[in-house]
């Protein structure tokens, strides 16, 4: 049985990674489609410096005026939030030993 605290880190521990997961998968994503489309990243640079200029950061304020930039949040890297094995197992011929950290990944 797992201590309430226990259970209290795992789960902060999965919601920090998640949020870790989400952004390296968006950033992963944008890369790719910049460096196989040049025209991609010109249009992006071009809404944010048309909306925002070049010498602050962006606000959540601008994100209605961001359509473009908007849209290329969205791709996603197939990868899971990693989990710890709670004993030690077998997966498809592999040994898994107890509190090994586990990352999925779904390709």
């Amino acid at each position: 049985m797992i201590s309430k605290d226990k259970n209290l880190v795992a789960t902060i521990v999965d919601l920090y990674f998640g949020g870790t997961d989400t952004i390296a998968s968006m950033l992963a994503w944008m890369i790719l489609i910049f460096t196989h489309f040049p025209d991609k990243q010109r249009k992006f640079y071009e809404e944010i410096e048309s909306v925002v200029g070049t010498n602050r950061c962006c606000t959540l304020a601008e994100r209605p005026n961001m359509l473009y930039t908007e849209a290329l949040r969205f791709g996603r890297a197939p990868q899971g939030i990693s989990h710890r094995a709670i004993k030690d197992t077998q997966f498809k011929g592999f040994a898994v030993k107890k509190d090994t950290l586990i990352m999925p990944n779904f390709h």
